[in-house]
Parts: structure tokens; sequence; C-alpha cells
């Protein structure tokens, strides 16, 4: 089962009024995916609806049903936009914004043998010395062991682009099955990296051992949650 499919999608087909000329009866179905808020949509046309084996139906008000209609994709909360530079073109690219601290990687793609490419930007205006950490654990699927580096070049996985703390060790987690990293806008520190203001950062993940064979089957989705608190 895709990870999109292990979420938990709830349809409900309600009888509702829309404002118009006259008393205009409109059928509708509440799309419900947490954690985002539940989406109702109306279809003025539509006397109700009919839902099986997957497929929800409008049926017209003179009786006749039409084709099976798509339930309309809410959307994640952003969306991966151009490829980034250096990712193959399978990777998993996100733009995710500064402050997430919860973003859920199967809310944007197929996430196994290929890479996840995590872009933050930081905003000019961050400031402070303190320590913020970008914690990532799996969800909805299986833990595996996982290796991520926090670079300035997407999909890359070599010391050459990881930042480092101020003893020179870079960024970089191996062999394990959750992961973080801690960060401040101020100098770094023996397990601390520095991020500049108005620069942009990529954390890659890809689910492997430290020999190079693959952690998840390619028939599954091994998603992650976490962010980037600011």
């Amino acid at each position: 089962m895709s990870a999109p499919l292990a979420r938990t999608i709830r349809f409900a087909a309600l009888a509702t009024c829309v404002a118009a000329s006259g008393a205009v009866h409109a059928a509708s179905f509440t799309l419900d995916i947490p954690p985002d808020n539940p989406r109702t949509y109306a279809f003025p046309q539509c006397a109700s609806f009919t839902w099986s084996n997957g497929l929800l139906t409008c049926v017209l008000k003179t009786g006749s049903p039409t084709p099976p209609i798509t339930p309309p994709d809410p959307g994640p909360p952003t969306t991966p936009g151009a490829a980034f530079q250096g990712c193959p073109g399978n990777a998993l690219m996100i733009n995710v914004p500064w402050g997430t601290t919860a973003l859920n990687t199967f809310d944007y793609g197929y996430f196994a043998a290929n890479i996840l490419s995590l872009r933050v930007v930081v905003p000019v205006t961050a400031t402070g010395t303190k320590t913020r950490t970008s914690s990532w654990v799996e969800y909805g699927s299986g833990a595996v062991v996982r290796e991520a580096v926090l670079s300035t070049k997407a999909c890359d996985f070599t010391a050459q682009y990881a930042l480092k703390t101020s003893n020179g060790s870079a960024a970089r987690s191996q062999d394990t099955i959750s992961f973080s990293f801690k960060y401040t806008i101020g100098p770094p520190s023996t397990y601390v990296v520095h991020l500049e203001p108005g620069q942009e950062y990529y954390l890659n993940v890809r689910n492997r051992y430290g020999d190079g064979s693959l952690s998840c089957p390619t028939q599954e989705a091994c998603s992650m949650r976490g962010g980037f608190p600011p």
C-alpha cells in the first residue's frame, strides 16, 4: 500500500444549501485528511452522491447518474516546485518553509529507493544564538535504516558540502533509523552547525545501510516526519 493510501480518508455526503436566487439545493461532500482541516465541496447539479468501489458518483437532479467524479485533491501545504540542481529525476524534492515542525513526506510523493532532498531557506531576518534541532522519524511505515546529510548541495552525501561543527565534524548521520541535526544562527559549536540568514540548505536522505545496500524495499514507501524549527 502506498503512503498516501495509508492516511485516514473520509468522504461524507451531506445535504447543504447554497445562496442563489430562490432556494437552490446542492449536494456536497467533505474531504477529511488529518491533520489538515476538513474541506467541503458543493455541486449544484448534483442531487446526491453515491460511493462504491472507491468512486464518488454524482447523481443528477434528473435522477440520471453522471460518470464518476474524482474528488478534488486538497494538495500538500507546499509543493516541490522546480527540480533541485544536482538531483536525479526520480528524487523526492520538497521545499520546506522555515519554521515547519511537522512535515510528512508522504504528502509529497514516494520515498523508497530514491533520494529525499528537503530544501530550507533561512530568512534574512533570522537572528539569535539559540540552538534548534531538526529531528526526523519514520511515519506511517516500518522503521528502516537511513543515511542523512545536512548540506549546501542538493542530493549530495559527501563531506565536501556537508555543514560542519566548530571542530570540523560533518552534519551527517549513518546507519540510524531516526536522526537529528542541531543548528544555530550564531557561531557553530562542538555539536551545532551554523546557518547563514538568506542562504538555502538541503537535508539529503536515502534509505541505505552503511555498505550502500537498500534498507527500504522498492515495493514499499518509507515515509518520514520532521521539520526545521525557527
